[in-house]
């Protein structure tokens, strides 16, 4: 993990941890053949919108789709973690593993109708 700068629209900059995706089996040499060393991974920065305008879609995409359900009430519940992707800042559902985890609740109230 290593930390990388968010700048947000506004002033403010933050530092968050992010991890490297790619093989697990890099090893240091195969890092700096790739440019992803971790003292090049440490300049990275990226812009705070790159990660939630990334996580807005799939919320948006989420909402699309369970509204077609008919449920008077839904919430989602999901992990992210922020992570470098060739030299870009991303955001991970889940913790990078096959599976991730996406909690959803629905409820309909036949009282409405």
């Amino acid at each position: 993990m290593r930390l990388v700068r968010l700048e947000t629209s506004g002033d403010a900059v933050l530092y968050v941890e992010a991890r490297e995706l790619g093989p697990a089996a890099y090893d240091d040499e195969e890092r700096e053949l790739s440019g992803m060393s971790g003292e090049s991974m440490a300049a990275i920065t990226g812009a705070v919108d790159d990660v939630t305008s990334a996580l807005g879609t799939f919320a948006g995409q989420l909402q699309s789709t369970l509204a077609k359900s008919g449920a008077t009430k839904y919430t989602v519940e999901f992990g992210c973690e922020i992570a470098v992707e060739t030299g870009k800042v991303v955001a991970v559902i889940g913790k990078g593993s096959a599976t991730s985890s996406l909690k959803v609740t629905m409820e309909w109230d036949h009282s409405r109708e």
